[in-house]
This record gives structure tokens, sequence and C-alpha cells, in this order.
């Protein structure tokens, strides 16, 4: 799709079937984002449950407003977020309710994770995703979806970017909770798809890693761990959804790195 004008944009997502467009504009690939709607209460339900059976308030869940609100946050925060050092999307051309951002890059570190083509790849892939939060979080802030899928590759020059702030972690919990949270979403997207022959290694990469958060952080990181082991003991059955594998797996990652439980 080839944009003349930012003027273009509304009439676009007007016809569009879905809220996120790729384009080019002035000959460069470009995103169009348009607003969302407010996430249903009853996901905020379940997370709570979640957050109150863990109980840990970095896994509380965080309201995204949606609608004008939601898009006035995602533009607050990449500005933000650009003026820390983080490589995040620029903001090309802002409506009420849209946004068009400039493109980091075509693959998602989790893509390049399930796809390494051995296990020392898909671990150094992990590692760069690991450091890449520790030196967001060493500039004071919060990544807020901190998912490898929201997580993206540079074409060029290989560096990892975020995308993804429709809302703000710390609206609801401290700066370190909402940097544990960082912690606990990248483990949940990603340990499933890691190689489970090397634990020593894994434990080594990971502790790493750590180690250069501030000591709140690693605290609270180690305890959130301690609490997320029993997900290892959830039922294993075929006919379960990913969600719950994830979560198995998370769980084992767990027991792993904070003992048995």
């Amino acid at each position: 799709m080839e944009l003349d004008s930012p003027e273009q944009i509304p009439e676009l997502l007007a016809h569009a079937q879905q809220r996120i467009l790729a384009a080019r504009w002035h000959g460069r690939r470009v995103w169009i984002k348009g607003a969302a709607s407010p996430h249903a209460n009853a996901g905020y339900h379940l997370l709570s449950l979640f957050a109150r059976l863990l109980s840990t308030p970095a896994l509380s869940p965080v309201p995204a407003p949606g609608g004008e609100s939601g898009i006035a946050l995602e533009h607050s925060r990449l500005l933000a977020l650009q003026r820390a050092g983080i490589r995040v999307p620029r903001v090309l051309a802002r409506g009420s309710d849209w946004l068009c951002l400039s493109d980091l890059g075509q693959t998602a570190l989790l893509t390049a994770i399930q796809r390494a083509p051995d296990a020392s790849t898909r671990l150094n892939w992990w590692q760069q995703g690991l450091r890449k939060i520790v030196g967001a979080h060493a500039r004071g802030v919060c990544l807020s979806q901190c998912f490898a899928r929201n997580m993206i590759i540079g074409e060029t020059t290989g560096d990892i970017g975020f995308v993804d702030f429709e809302d703000d972690p710390t609206s609801v919990m401290s700066l370190t909770h909402a940097q544990v949270r960082d912690w606990a979403l990248y483990l949940f997207s990603t340990v499933f798809w890691l190689p489970d022959n090397t634990p020593g290694e894994l434990r080594q990469r990971f502790a790493a890693a750590l180690a250069d958060e501030a000591p709140g952080v690693q605290h609270e990181t180690i305890e959130l761990l301690r609490r997320m082991r029993w997900l290892a003991r959830l039922p294993r059955h075929p006919r379960w959804g990913r969600d719950v594998r994830l979560a198995q797996a998370a769980g084992d990652f767990a027991r792993m790195m904070a003992g048995r439980g």
C-alpha cells in the first residue's frame, strides 16, 4: 500500500478489516496503527486471579485505555523511551485515533529463536534479548508488553528494538515491579523454545544477565521464579492449549533457576 499523505490514513483505517496496516511512505516501510478497543474486564479479572495465586504485584493486570486515550498514551511512551535511548519506532505522523510509525524490521526475536538452526544459535538470540532488557532497565524505564514477539531485529544492524506500548505498568505498580514484569513476560514467551539439555548454560546466561539488574529487581525476580515453580505441576496432556504448555515450561525453568520447590 502506497501512502501519499497522512491525510489518507483515517479513510484507510475506516475501510480496513484490521487496525494495524503496513504501507510505504516516501519509499520506506511504515506502520499505521489505529486505536484499539479497551481491554475486556474479564481479562483483567483472570490476570488479577493469577497475580493473587502467585502473590506478586508484578503480574497485576495493567489497564489499556484504548481509543484516543490509548493513542495518546502510546505516543507519550514512545517519545519518553526514545529520549531514554531505547530503540523504538519513531512517530512519523499522528492523528487523534492513529499513529504512523517507522519500521524496526521484519523479524521478531521470537521468530529468530524458533527458527534457529541449532541450540547454540537459539541460546545466543535468547541471551541477546536478556541483555537488551537489562540495558533498557539501566536507563530507568520498563517495557510493558515485553514478549519476544514484540522485540524486533533490525534488518541491517541486527539490533533489537521494542514495539507495543498501549499501556503503562507504572500506573498501577512500582518501577521495580514493572521491570520484574518485563522479565516474567519475556521468560514466559521464550523458555518453551529453549533446548532442555543445557541447564547449566541456561542458568549461567540467565544469572549473568540478572546480576546486572538493580538489587531490588534481582530479589523480586528470583522470588517470582520461586512462586512460579508450581506451574511445572500443571497437567500435561496434548489437549491442553498452548498457553498451558508455555506456563508449564515457565514452571520448569523456574524450578531450574530457583530450586525444585
